[in-house]
């Protein structure tokens, strides 16, 4: 076979950080505009985060803890997220922490999703009809 068509090794250092910053920035566009209720919201939200004023810090800080928190966690997470990493994770655990573990992320999950009943807006852009 060619050697020319080995598979790629996967990126490493500045590189890899690059192209995760750059991910995430896209798919959190490309949310934004598939999610808004229609395209001025979707560019006002996208706008903000370049315009709007933050204010106090601390006053910033204490408003979006919650936020913040979340964030943290998942750039904390992301190294561990690999599916390998995840099944030594779960076999490394004893049953009485594991499975309690799931139940408080489940439930944690279902407490504190935020409910709309906002259409998407693909859903308007195509005169599709949601429940």
């Amino acid at each position: 076979m060619a050697s020319h068509l080995a598979v790629p090794r996967p990126a490493t250092g500045i590189f890899r950080a690059l192209s995760i910053f750059v991910t995430f920035n896209i798919v959190t566009l490309l949310w934004v505009l598939f999610r808004a209720a229609d395209l001025s919201v979707a560019m006002r939200v996208v706008s903000g985060a370049f315009v709007a004023p933050i204010g106090e810090p601390e006053a910033f800080v204490a408003s979006k803890a919650y936020t913040l928190a979340l964030l943290a966690l998942l750039f904390i997470w992301h190294g561990f997220d690999g599916h390998s990493q995840i099944r030594r994770l779960t076999e490394s655990l004893r049953a009485e922490v594991l499975w309690p573990l799931v139940a408080l992320i489940c439930i944690l999950a279902v407490t504190l999703n935020v409910k709309t009943t906002s259409k998407f807006i693909l859903f308007r852009l195509l005169g599709i009809q949601s429940t």
